[in-house]
């Protein structure tokens, strides 16, 4: 530490008690989870400031707090904690938090997807709020949609759709499955990727197989404006090549 930053440091600790605390918690609310994470392993003077409500409570979009009642947690930070580990159904839609960036994202359960597809003589279930199964069917179309008023502002999204296979049997999904993502009724931006892993794995790199057994295949990226209200739309679809499909579990679609 220099003779400048020593001076400075001095001068601080001078302050009263109450107003250093204070001071640094309205520096440490204009971070970010990341760095209030890391902030106590920097000073202890920094440790009790970097854990307060008053840090935390920040990093809680104010509409969330609706959605939060019944909640009772021994602090903000571990109710920021568990808003990034467990989705919080509100307005329909499912949201949680960035870990790092305290951003908002969503999820669009299974059940509220539009999902198009031509049955050929098979089947398929619905069980609410957790998947979507398909059985043989010829043509595919599966649409999520939310305005984007509920994401966060001056953030770029990448778009997934979560799901699984049966593991008795799937078949058909050799064959690509466009997607897009962007604003409804505008030209957007098609890409082709493979939902079969043993495709994926010599074609594509956009499908990855999470700890949860679950898959995840990227549809697109969408950069959200500030103040920006419009309806934005991800789609997979797989209508041209005629070939059967069978063996889907879709879960949700989330941004």
């Amino acid at each position: 530490m220099g003779e400048k930053e020593g001076e400075m440091r001095d001068l601080f600790m001078k302050l009263p008690e109450g107003f250093r605390e204070r001071f640094m918690q309205q520096v440490f609310s204009l971070t970010s989870p990341e760095d209030a994470m890391r902030l106590p392993f920097v000073s202890k003077m920094f440790r009790s400031v970097a854990d307060s409500d008053v840090v935390w409570d920040s990093f809680i979009l104010p509409d969330h707090l609706p959605a939060l009642r019944g909640f009772e947690m021994d602090s903000a930070k571990s109710l920021f904690i568990v808003l990034t580990e467990t989705p919080i159904s509100f307005n329909q839609v499912s949201y949680f938090l960035d870990r790092w960036s305290g951003k908002r994202r969503l999820q669009i359960s299974s059940d509220k997807l539009l999902v198009t597809f031509l049955d050929t003589d098979y089947w398929i279930s619905n069980i609410p709020n957790r998947w979507l199964r398909l059985g043989h069917v010829a043509w595919l179309e599966i649409k999520g949609k939310v305005s984007t008023s509920k994401l966060s502002a001056n953030t770029t999204y990448t778009a997934y759709l979560r799901f699984t296979f049966l593991r008795e049997f799937y078949y058909g999904f050799h064959v690509p499955v466009e997607t897009s993502v962007g604003i409804t009724g505008e030209e957007n931006i098609n890409k082709f990727v493979y939902l079969d892993p043993r495709m994926a794995k010599s074609e594509c790199q956009y499908l990855k197989r999470r700890e949860d057994t679950l898959f995840e295949v990227e549809l697109g990226d969408y950069f959200h404006n500030d103040g920006e209200t419009r309806d934005l739309e991800m789609t997979v679809r797989e209508v041209k090549s005629g070939k059967p499909k069978c063996g889907i579990e879709i879960y949700f679609m989330e941004l």
